[in-house]
C-alpha cells in the first residue's frame, strides 16, 4: 500500500487494499440510466408514445453461445425520458440476468439505422 501511494500523483492515496479472490465475480447491478445523443438524427415523440402504449415489445437476442433468447423491451425499459429532440435519458433493468445495450433497445423503439446509433454519444449517468 505504502509503495502504491509513493507511485501515485500528490492528492491521491490509498487507503485500503486487499487481496481479490480469483473466483469472485461482481453482481450485476439493479439497473444502469444511460444519457442517449444523437448527432445527426432526431428522436421520434410518436414512436416513444408508442412504445408506451404497447404491453409487449419483444426482440430477439443471440447470447455468447449462439442461443437466441427472447427479451421483453417494456420489462427492460425502467424509465425513458426525452430531454430533447437529440438527447434521451434511458434506465435498463437487469431481467434475469441479462443487461441490454442500449443502442439495441433503441434500435427497436425508434427504428433507427446502425449508421446513426454508431455516432450517437452514450454516457452512462447512473448504476443502481
Amino acid at each position: 500500500q505504502e509503495r502504491l501511494n509513493a507511485q501515485l500523483p500528490e492528492g491521491l492515496r490509498i487507503h485500503h487494499c486487499g487481496e481479490a479472490k480469483a473466483d469472485s465475480k461482481r453482481p450485476l447491478p439493479d439497473a444502469i440510466t444511460y444519457r442517449v445523443k444523437l448527432t445527426d438524427k432526431r428522436f421520434s415523440l410518436r414512436e416513444l408514445e408508442q412504445f408506451r402504449n404497447n404491453e409487449t415489445v419483444m426482440i430477439t437476442r443471440t447470447g455468447r453461445k449462439g442461443k437466441n433468447r427472447e427479451v421483453d423491451l417494456c420489462e427492460v425499459v425502467d424509465q425513458m425520458e426525452l430531454k430533447s429532440e437529440d438527447t434521451l435519458d434511458i434506465t435498463l433493468r437487469n431481467t434475469d440476468g441479462v443487461i441490454l445495450r442500449p443502442a439495441e433497445v433503441l434500435k427497436t423503439i425508434f427504428s433507427l439505422e446502425a449508421e446513426p446509433l454508431s455516432r450517437a454519444r452514450i454516457l452512462k449517468t447512473a448504476v443502481r
